[in-house]
């Protein structure tokens, strides 16, 4: 019997094929479910089968090329009771016609309608949708963009912290990374478009922030074919892309724009959301169709196989949402409702409205009273008829009913399910309500249960509903039984993961794979492990056992970082997160075996150029959430990674490559931030340690460890920022000060006879009148030699100025001398009274001999803070101050040193000057949004030379291999010093490293973007 009603739905006249060109056919299924026969006729050359997902329709599963009669297409392996369809693809339609065009232009689909009288005009029928008519629509049926989509054995992922990357999964031990498009920090949004030969065509929304400030949202095509990823088209819409749907070859888009009116002196604003519709043809750029405007913000889009609803935030009115109502066809959008739909309330997401039977159904959330804030949930029914539906009368108010409940509770998961509405609500308790919608004049409550925690998605599966959401601050799984609306029971709740557990699938349902006919579900879960003392991430897998209505935990599938999706590809589970693919057998679900893993994304903090070679280093760091590594490149290919090494524990502060020695400074971690207590001791607090390694470099990718030297330092002491110095070829030398920011630890102070606070019985701190030293250690200078690096030698540390001095991260060295700024700040920091209106400047020039510890001179006093030394050798050098005395006596000055004394030579005024550097005798300054540079004469003055063509915004200023670098959050600006054109690269992300910014031999800028990779910016 069942056969035989598959047959008759599959049995479809070529006549009724509708205007995508697509037509059920007539199959059958093999006994084993292995393979089907099809039926394909004449004009269709291809056939997609599909996959019934119960809860979810129908599923693409893959596309073949055929000829027309019968053929046999192999099916995967799947359950017996599997249902299977063939749909036929129209590859040729006809030039000529036999009648006059205008014959062909009307309608030529069509649904029966009763017209309602005036008695039933409120009043929903309650007979079903025609099932053939919703079988008939599914191919067309809306899909939403995700961060992935699977085609087969290939997985296309959208990596926010890459770009497009392409995965070839038909050996789940052996997964490879077939291409990739560098585009990070842009977007996630991504669409498969229908197969173009051999070729696959792929829709990305990102964002572009124009030079104007304009934010628009590209839609780009890329092509992914014989291995290689290209761009093909590229259209930029104005506004921040905020949703969409694909529908077929057609891209439905919502964005929005704000303007900012003046009125009268008042500053307000004014959001406009606009829908557009795109025709994505096979190669061809997107073709606009029509828009339409909506008068608000925070577009959410709901939508089914033949419409779609769009709500949106008016102006200042956060407390409800203006509902718009479109039938979909295949010539696109057509607004069913001339004036938007007030809904009660709030509508948060797509899963909150629904058009069924001409009647809009929307749950929202209404605040009645703000300053007691009493959420209420709200149901309503409105009248919202067909495009093509015959309407006796005009509807002047579409309200046809209206549910209030769960008063004072806030509103979470909501799903529709045929006639009944799924609503979670959570105060104390989470109450399920199951709504009856027959009657759109008269929704009651059919039942609800009451069960701790809240659910945040539901998904209905026949009689079961499977959720996700919390309880006791933990992620939680739940299976309900809703075969009984009246009592719907709650079967189980497993909590998951740790106490503060969370999971990407409580807000995002994209990040839940459940598969009902595998009888599993996969959720991604992270938290901290209390016995490790570091975060756990693992896809969570649980039973859903269907027939026996249970739900089982079972085994995970570890990741480094937070998973966020996962499926089945070729009977392996298939996991993701930002940096890292896993694959995973799960043959025994209490113990998944790991298969393989493949880096997709990683850190670099550094980039070095190595010639043919680029060494990416991640330096370890709290916020690469990885060890320290380095990893060896392609001069020209940033992600084609050759080879990587680990090295060693801690913080890696400073890398260089010198005469084919790759040399990497360490610490033990610890030695930078808020936290470090410097001066409270009692000697708890355990020495840091400093690392010297030394690598061979000479055959790249190779790397192979000559020596590497250990040096214990006292706690509270950390290195500056300015890494490795070399004042000779084989002796290089570290730089320590003492951190002082104590007051931020948040633990009690240990009160020292000394000390200036006092704890007050609450444990508060109370601070007396006398002044307080803000750092008791001496800065110091440490040198290694390198001669031989197998062996490295250490001289003891050397002490620079008096307690209290405090470097000022700059320092130069060469020529056996190194030269660093100083203040004595810290000496004044929280002073009741200063002894002086002004702190120290000063200047430490330490001597470097070939053996032997390094010799500090006296200090050099100095009229401003050391911002550059030029021209620095043994006879002497430049140095570059500016002061910040006062608002009217700021000024740039230049100083001569012969290394013992500082003179004063030629000074500038610094109102309104911004970033400034030095190179050689040259100053460059930023000034009113100008880039401008200055000559030191040999006479002694500094004059005025030509303005340097930069960005407008400028943050930073560094020479490099005299290249200037002018450089903002988002953008770099480099030109030849001497040279006044420059060339200028915007980036999406604000993960810029200015610091890090090196410049190859080749000219090339190297920029390293932290978690986002990096750049090789050629010039």
């Amino acid at each position: 019997m069942l056969l035989m009603a598959l047959v008759w739905m599959l049995l479809v006249h070529p006549s009724q094929a509708n205007d995508s060109g697509r037509l059920l056919l007539n199959m059958t299924i093999a006994s084993n479910q292995r393979s089907a026969e099809v039926t394909v006729p004449d004009g269709y050359s291809r056939v997609m089968m599909m996959r019934l997902d119960p809860g979810r329709g129908w599923r693409h599963v893959m596309t073949r090329n055929v000829r027309p009669g019968k053929s046999v297409i192999s099916l995967p392996r799947s359950p017996l009771n599997t249902q299977w369809r063939a749909v036929g693809i129209f590859q040729t339609k006809p030039t000529q016609r036999k009648f006059p065009a205008a014959f062909y232009r009307g309608k030529k689909t069509f649904d029966g309608i009763i017209a309602p009288s005036r008695v039933q005009l409120n009043q929903l029928t309650s007979a079903a949708t025609d099932s053939k008519s919703i079988e008939a629509n599914a191919v067309s049926t809306p899909v939403e963009a995700d961060i992935w989509k699977i085609d087969g054995n290939t997985v296309y992922f959208f990596n926010q912290l890459r770009g497009l990357q392409v995965m070839d999964l038909s050996k789940p031990t052996d997964p490879r990374l077939l291409a990739s498009m560098r585009i990070p920090a842009v977007g996630e949004d991504l669409y498969l478009l229908p197969t173009n030969g051999s070729a696959r065509d792929l829709l990305l929304l990102t964002r572009r922030d124009s030079a104007l400030g304009a934010p628009a949202t590209r839609v780009r095509i890329v092509r992914f074919e014989e291995g290689k990823l290209s761009t093909l088209h590229e259209v930029d819409v104005p506004g921040y892309a905020s949703d969409s749907r694909m529908v077929g070859n057609q891209l439905i888009l919502a964005t929005t724009t704000w303007d900012y009116p003046t009125a009268q002196g008042a500053y307000t604003y004014r959001s406009r959301t606009v829908l557009s519709q795109w025709t994505i043809p096979n190669g061809s750029a997107p073709q606009a169709g029509p828009v339409f405007e909506l008068s608000g913000s925070n577009p959410i889009i709901a939508a089914g196989a033949d419409w779609l609803a769009a709500s949106v935030t008016p102006d200042r009115q956060w407390n409800r949402s203006d509902v718009t109502v479109f039938s979909l066809g295949a010539s696109g959008l057509t607004r069913l409702n001339a004036q938007p739909i007030q809904a009660a309330g709030s509508i948060r997401d797509s899963f909150k409205m629904q058009w069924k039977n001409d009647v809009l159904t929307t749950i929202s959330e209404r605040i009645d009273q703000v300053s007691t804030w009493r959420p209420v949930t709200v149901l309503e029914n409105f009248r919202v008829w067909s495009a093509d539906a015959i309407t006796p009368q005009v509807i002047t108010d579409p309200l046809l009913s209206s549910l209030e409940l769960a008063a004072g509770e806030s509103l979470f998961a909501t799903r529709f399910a045929g006639d009944k509405a799924y609503i979670v609500t959570f105060l104390r308790t989470d109450p399920l309500w199951v709504v009856d919608l027959r009657d759109a004049s008269n929704p009651v409550v059919a039942g609800h249960i009451e069960v701790p925690g809240w659910s945040t998605y539901l998904e209905p599966i026949g009689d079961l509903l499977f959720s996700v959401g919390w309880e006791s601050n933990t992620v939680a799984a739940s299976l309900f039984d809703v075969s009984d609306p009246a009592t719907p029971t709650l079967l189980r709740r497993i909590n998951l993961g740790e106490s503060g557990s969370y999971s990407e699938a409580a807000w995002d349902e994209k990040a839940l794979k459940l598969i009902p006919e595998e009888g599993l579900a996969m959720i991604p879960v992270s938290y901290w492990d209390q016995t490790t003392g570091s975060m756990k991430s693992q896809v969570q897998l649980l039973d859903v056992d269907v027939p026996n209505k249970e739900l089982r935990l079972r085994g995970v599938i570890p990741h480094q970082f937070d998973a966020r999706r996962s499926t089945v590809i070729e009977q392996a589970v298939v996991s993701i997160s930002r940096r890292e693919l896993v694959t995973a057998d799960i043959s025994d679900r209490d113990q998944p075996a790991i298969l393989a893993e493949v880096a997709l994304a990683w850190p670099v903090d550094m980039i070095i150029d190595g010639g043919n070679h680029l060494l990416h280093i991640e330096n370890g760091s709290w916020r690469s959430h990885g060890g320290p590594t380095i990893r060896i490149t392609p001069a020209h290919d940033v992600e084609a990674v050759l080879a990587e090494y680990t090295l060693g524990e801690g913080v890696v502060r400073s890398a260089e490559l010198r005469d084919g020695k790759l040399y990497v400074l360490r610490d033990s971690g610890g030695m930078y931030g808020w936290y470090s207590r410097p001066f409270y001791l009692n000697g708890s607090e355990a020495s840091q340690k400093i690392y010297l390694d030394v690598y061979d470099a000479t055959s790249l990718p190779n790397l192979t460890l000559l020596g590497s030297s250990t040096v214990d330092v006292e706690a509270g002491y950390r290195l500056t920022s300015t890494g490795l110095l070399w004042p000779r070829a084989h002796r290089p030398c570290v730089l320590l000060v003492r951190n002082f920011m104590h007051w931020f630890y948040p633990q009690p102070i240990l009160v020292l006879s000394g000390a200036r606070f006092s704890t007050a019985s609450s444990g508060s701190l109370v601070l007396d009148a006398k002044p307080i030293p803000a750092a008791t250690g001496i800065p110091q200078v440490i040198a290694f030699d390198v001669s031989n690096p197998t062996a490295i030698a250490v001289s003891p540390p050397v002490n620079l100025g008096t307690k209290g001095t405090s470097l000022t991260e700059v320092a130069r060295a060469g020529d056996g001398l190194i030269v660093a700024g100083s203040s004595d700040d810290g000496q004044y920091w929280f002073r009741g009274v200063s002894p002086r209106s002004g702190m120290l400047r000063s200047m430490h020039v330490i001597q470097v001999e070939d053996s032997g510890s390094p010799v500090a001179r006296p200090a050099i006093d100095l009229p401003g803070d050391l911002f550059a030394v030029t021209e620095l050798d043994r006879n002497g050098f430049l140095a570059w101050t500016r002061n910040w005395s006062g608002s009217t006596a700021n000024t740039l000055e230049v100083l001569a040193s012969d290394g013992y004394d500082a003179f004063a030579i030629a000074s500038l005024p610094s109102t309104n000057i911004g970033a400034t550097t030095a190179s050689r005798s040259s100053l460059f300054v930023t000034q009113e949004s100008e880039l401008k540079r200055y000559e030191l004469q040999s006479s002694g003055r500094l004059e005025a030379r030509e303005t340097v063509g930069v960005s407008s915004y400028i943050q930073s200023l560094h020479v490099r291999n005299d290249v200037l670098i002018a450089a903002s959050w988002n953008a770099v600006s480099a030109v030849n010093v001497g040279e006044t054109t420059s060339t200028t690269w915007q980036f999406p992300t604000w993960s810029l490293n200015v610091d890090g910014i090196r410049v190859a031999s080749d000219g090339d800028l190297l920029v390293p973007f932290g978690e986002y990779g990096a750049e090789r910016l050629e010039r």
